[in-house]
């Protein structure tokens, strides 16, 4: 027999399995401090489901920071480059072996508000409450499975079977949105994002319109076809079926350092008709301009022009057929044709 938190198995035999360990408390396995323990969350009843969700409460220990956590820091250094300094608003893991230290923005907490709960949250028949003593830093993962030709697809019961099942999410079912309103808050929570550069985009949109603070550390596990970002933070060029347990341990002792986030305004060019030519002036008389961009918001960089539209060109089709881009390579491959 194996206890299915921890992993560890018994001989159904009076030498091997004893009585005692059905009464014992399960240390849950190798990632337990990045699992959130069954305790935590409690079934309520269809009477009782209002919109109950985790809250901050200034009493509870376990959601204040100390004072010597938050003196100001003006930067961190990025993971094996000396000198180098970055200064940002959003906290992202780097992957790290040697070193488990943390830093935390010098921004001050926005004002106390009442906190919005969404209709996804108050459908939901459980209510997370964490232990106000607990050193658990929990990991909240979000699962694109359409990344990396259907790679997403073969990681959620692998992560379900590392960690809570409660804990993993995938995208295509809620969206981010859920995950966060039920584990964003809870302290030391850490957030492992499967998927691609534009995955990454998403979830950092979300906890921005959220107003989490602090800000969970998000790492990634690349599975898009670029995976830039991915390989600034020195998680690697894409996923190549490492062992998830070595993935959740880079989580747990990565360092935290600090992402530059962008916003970009626009507004439409007047022609100045003894600068321009004939043409440009023809093309700005007969379009419609717009003064507001679909997307405002850059991590790495923003594109315009021809390799915008190819971007654009890949991401329709690949919306439209789906089965065709089940490969990094294949889709590299439409990329450079």
């Amino acid at each position: 027999m194996q206890c299915s938190w921890c992993r560890l198995c018994y001989h159904h035999k009076p030498d091997c399995f004893k009585s005692a360990l059905l009464s014992g408390n399960c240390l849950l396995g190798q990632h337990a401090k990045l699992i959130i323990p069954p305790t935590w969350i409690l079934k309520i009843s269809n009477q009782e489901m209002d919109c109950t969700s985790v809250r901050r409460s200034p009493s509870n220990p376990a959601f204040t920071l100390s004072p010597s956590s938050l003196k100001p820091s003006a930067s961190v250094e990025a993971l094996g480059k000396t000198g180098t300094r970055k200064s940002a608003d959003d906290l992202v893991v780097a992957s790290s072996a040697s070193t488990t230290r943390l830093s935390l923005p010098s921004t001050t907490p926005p004002a106390t508000s009442p906190r919005p709960v969404s209709s996804a949250t108050c459908e939901f028949p459980f209510v997370v409450k964490p232990s106000c003593r607990s050193a658990v830093c929990p990991l909240i993962v979000f699962i694109n499975p359409k990344a990396g030709g259907n790679q997403g697809v073969r990681l959620i019961k692998k992560f379900q079977g590392l960690l809570n099942p409660r804990q993993v999410f995938v995208l295509s079912d809620y969206g981010p949105k859920l995950g966060l309103e039920l584990f964003g808050r809870l302290p030391n929570a850490r957030i492992l994002v499967c998927g691609g550069d534009g995955t990454v985009g998403w979830i950092l949109s979300e906890i921005d319109s959220l107003g989490l603070y602090p800000t969970p550390p998000v790492a990634v596990l690349p599975l898009g076809t670029g995976n830039d970002l991915a390989r600034t933070l020195q998680w690697g060029p894409g996923y190549t079926e490492e062992p998830l347990s070595k993935i959740l341990t880079s989580v747990e002792e990565g360092r935290v350092v600090l992402l530059d986030r962008w916003n970009i305004t626009s507004r439409p060019l007047t022609p100045n008709s003894q600068d321009c030519d004939e043409e440009t002036e023809a093309f700005s008389s007969g379009t419609q301009m717009e003064e507001r961009l679909p997307l405002n918001v850059m991590n790495n960089y923003f594109s315009l022009g021809a390799d915008a539209a190819t971007a654009l060109e890949f991401h329709e089709s690949r919306k439209a057929n789906p089965d065709r881009f089940n490969s990094r390579l294949k889709n590299k491959i439409f990329y450079a044709g």
